[in-house]
């Protein structure tokens, strides 16, 4: 059951259009590296886990954000003379 969750998890990251690629893996990887500990306890690994994927929701939104406005203002003149 947790690897459906953990598979499902890392599949909404690796589809998502907001980033480039490359992001996307390097954030799966930051993912994937919590689940890696077998000398932990479950609930350790399991708060782990949460905690990183909030964060990727986070760091995803951000900086999806940031490069949409890079984006915007590169394409319209009129933004960069206000900025």
């Amino acid at each position: 059951m947790l690897g459906f969750l953990a598979g499902r998890c890392v599949r909404s990251i690796a589809n998502s259009t907001k980033l480039p690629v490359i992001m996307n893996y390097g954030l799966i990887l930051m993912l994937a590296m919590q689940m890696m500990w077998f000398e932990e306890s479950l609930i350790k690994i399991i708060g782990g886990f949460v905690t990183t994927l909030l964060a990727i929701v986070v760091v995803r939104k951000l900086l999806g954000l940031l490069m949409m406005g890079q984006h915007r203002t590169a394409r319209n003149p009129r933004i960069q003379q206000v900025i």
